[in-house]
């Protein structure tokens, strides 16, 4: 029971100071649970890390969700998950809702500390590349590099020089063929007595079957006030939530397309939402889908209080999709 409490604070305090989101809190994150807490190995961590990499969604939200499974079960993979989100999504509203009627320069100020966190993001994230890369991961980062960005590079010191250039899909697809044949090799390699472990499907099924009660039971408050509305905007939630792949300033690309203008204006998405998501600890997937939430929510039904049940419902919905797939590929790992 200690290791379970110990779990829920280490969350909160990811949650609460972990600014910058998605690849940021890997470094900050195995400090907590595998450097100083010891909840999981670092084997166990490793494994949610790259079925997170892997996978759609919010992926802090994702990691936390799966060291909470090996901690404390079915009850740590939900409040993993919640837990990561939580503080974010809180922050996220209650600064909507007491900027809602701030002039521009109090918005200015917050976008001028959003620079110096993002240097602190840079520079961790920096010594966590140092720490762990070796020298393989090295070549493949300056190839990407070159294969990329190299003509603009050669530009810049007057060379003329004109390299191949390859687009970042084609990196994409290059990077999943080489997976599929380290991975075959991988398997040749694999002693033939070992025994292959067996899919446990009932297992998977109610872990997933998990997330979609809890998806519902949360947007239950929004369903009660206007239940077409709160239809469309988890539905459009979990689309975006599984075309999040990237990152977490990606997703605000994608959160464009799907949701302005049709259900937060560009002035309240660019002049207030990105520039609170930027500032604020979390995944920027989950603030971006609350504060959607409740924007759009206060919109439609006229009160705050509908901005908080559409909050709820977006906050529910960024969780549950993320960690909905990456239990199908945390399972098949």
């Amino acid at each position: 029971m200690k290791k379970q409490f110990t779990f829920i604070e280490s969350m909160i305090k990811v949650g609460v100071i972990g600014f910058g989101g998605g690849n940021a809190l890997i470094p900050v994150l195995e400090q907590e649970v595998v450097n100083e807490k010891k909840l999981v190995s670092k084997d166990e961590y490793d494994k949610s890390v790259i079925a997170a990499t892997l996978t759609p969604g919010a992926l802090p939200v994702e990691i936390a969700s799966g060291i909470g499974l090996h901690v404390g079960g079915i009850g740590g993979m939900l409040a993993g998950g919640v837990l990561m989100a939580l503080p974010g999504v809180v922050f996220t509203v209650l600064y909507l809702m007491l900027l809602s009627g701030a002039d521009s320069n109090i918005l200015q100020q917050i976008q001028y500390a959003s620079i110096g966190i993002t240097a602190f993001i840079l520079c961790l994230l920096t010594q966590y590349i140092v720490q762990t890369f070796r020298v393989a991961a090295w070549f493949v980062i300056l190839f990407v590099f070159i294969a990329t960005g190299g003509n603009y590079l050669c530009r810049i010191f007057g060379l003329e020089i004109r390299l191949p250039k390859f687009s970042t899909i084609q990196i994409l697809l290059l990077t999943l063929l080489g997976s599929v044949v380290v991975g075959l090799l991988y398997q040749k390699k694999v002693k033939k007595k070992d025994k292959k472990p067996k899919l446990a499907a009932g297992k998977l099924g109610g872990r997933l079957l998990l997330w979609v009660l809890f998806l519902l039971l949360f947007c239950l408050p929004a369903l009660f006030m206007m239940w077409r509305e709160t239809a469309g905007l988890v539905g459009q939630g979990a689309v975006s939530s599984f075309l999040s792949f990237g990152g977490g300033d990606a997703y605000l690309s994608i959160a464009d397309g799907l949701f302005v203008p049709e259900y937060i204006s560009e002035s309240d998405f660019y002049n207030h939402l990105v520039v609170i998501v930027n500032v604020l600890p979390g995944s920027i997937l989950c603030k971006t889908l609350a504060g959607i939430g409740y924007l759009y929510g206060k919109a439609v039904v006229g009160t705050t209080a509908g901005g908080f049940a559409f909050a709820v419902a977006g906050f529910a919905c960024s969780v549950a999709c993320s960690c909905f797939v990456f239990y199908l590929v945390y399972h098949l790992y």
